[in-house]
């Protein structure tokens, strides 16, 4: 069963009752036709009445029916489109920009700041974290001891004082990813942010960001945006620090 992510999230499941359940069950299974049914006709397939559906849509987030509808035909109609060729020549095309004197000054910045630093942690969530893990295993096989931060909730004390943490982020505006963050600047850890724009709250929170400028692809709630570029960086940065 395709779950709509950010359409229906599990907090908000998690408080359905049993009626409200089963009209649940009936939008997942049905969605090309829910997206159209009147909210009378949606109570009758479902055996519910009118206002057991809207106390649904009320706790999947919305303030009415229609806006329930409008959302969830908007949801199907980005994931009918979603463009499902992989675009080679965004990634190349930005691979190519990296040999710029743009980015090879970035990376000379970058590497000051690794050298310089007495341990060097790698930070990401979702696919952004299986980045990290390899970037850290590459570092430690240059020569820097390095770790990947699994747990985003992980309290960043005066034990990761004076680190460098390079935070691996497509959008750079991922909550437990900012709140890190915002923890590591309060014990003095110098930030690298390899993420797609310089204009995210993660990059504004880095002392370093490097752009990649990769168009963003997927569909709510999964993304599908290329971790080459990062990948790029992380090579590049960890071939330069080779001892």
């Amino acid at each position: 069963m395709h779950v709509a992510k950010g359409i229906f999230k599990s907090d908000n499941i998690a408080k359905l009752n049993d009626l409200e359940t089963r009209v649940f069950h009936y939008v997942l299974n049905n969605h090309e036709l829910v997206s159209y049914l009147p909210i009378r006709d949606l109570a009758q397939k479902t055996g519910v009445s009118t206002s057991t559906v809207l106390r649904f849509v009320n706790k999947m987030g919305f303030p009415s029916y229609n806006d329930f509808k409008y959302a969830y035909r908007q949801y199907w109609e980005n994931e009918r489109n979603y463009q499902r060729d992989y675009d080679f020549s965004a990634v190349t095309n930005c691979l190519d920009k990296f040999g710029s004197e743009y980015y090879r000054d970035l990376f000379d910045d970058a590497l000051s700041m690794i050298v310089q630093s007495k341990n060097v942690f790698f930070v990401g969530i979702g696919n952004s974290a299986a980045t990290c893990q390899y970037g850290a295993r590459r570092f430690t096989n240059a020569g820097k001891l390095s770790f990947a931060l699994s747990d985003p909730y992980l309290n960043i004390d005066k034990n990761y004082r004076d680190a460098t943490i390079i935070v691996v982020s497509v959008s750079g505006q991922t909550r437990e990813v900012i709140d890190l963050v915002t923890n590591a600047k309060q014990s003095h850890c110098k930030i690298i942010a390899i993420t797609t724009t310089p204009d995210s709250p993660l990059a504004k929170l880095s002392d370093l960001v490097i752009p990649t400028y990769i168009k963003k692809i997927g569909v709510v709630g999964f993304d599908m945006t290329s971790q080459i570029p990062a990948i790029a960086i992380i090579e590049n940065l960890s071939t330069m620090s080779f001892s």
